[in-house]
């Protein structure tokens, strides 16, 4: 019992080490051929009461521009550069007067309604709403500001010497 301890052989156990290192490579091969990878985005619509649009659409009169879509992207691409040429110019002037009205027809391909979409969000365009098979885009005017007003000061309490003497 005594007697010296003999090395033992160190054994491999070959469809062990295939499990561990080739199966993983195996399926990230697989995984990026299929774009599992890949991160797909959304972008939030919000479609409100067809009586409170219509209400909101008649209260604010504006000179509206009128675009018509009713094929695809390909065949609407001027189309789309126009708009969106018009919804930069209308921003950068911050023009409160026009309007554009974007009119969505039957035979409209999605791929069109998404790229409206994007354009909307590319140009930063504060309002729009759609009713029914139109987009509503116009620019509301900036409130004014009350220099009546006095500032109003938050109240903190705490530690309020300490996060100055940090700050």
């Amino acid at each position: 019992m005594t007697g010296k301890r003999e090395k033992r052989k160190k054994i491999f156990y070959v469809p062990g080490i295939i499990s561990l290192v080739f199966i993983p490579l195996l399926c990230l091969y697989s995984w990026c051929r299929k774009d599992v990878f890949k991160s797909e985005g959304y972008i939030d619509v919000y479609f409100s009461e067809k009586s409170l649009a219509k209400s909101n659409l008649e209260s604010i009169k504006r000179n509206y521009q009128v675009f018509n879509f009713n094929s695809s992207e390909i065949l609407e691409s001027k189309g789309l550069k126009n708009l969106q040429a018009v919804l930069r110019k209308m921003n950068r002037e911050n023009d409160t007067i026009n309007g554009v009205q974007i009119h969505l027809g039957n035979k409209m391909a999605y791929e069109v309604y998404v790229r409206i979409l994007d354009i909307l969000a590319i140009e930063q365009m504060p309002t729009y709403q759609q009713y029914n098979n139109d987009f509503f885009v116009l620019i509301l005017p900036k409130p004014k500001v009350d220099k009546n007003l006095r500032e109003i000061t938050p109240i903190t309490c705490g530690y309020g010497k300490l996060i100055k003497s940090l700050s």
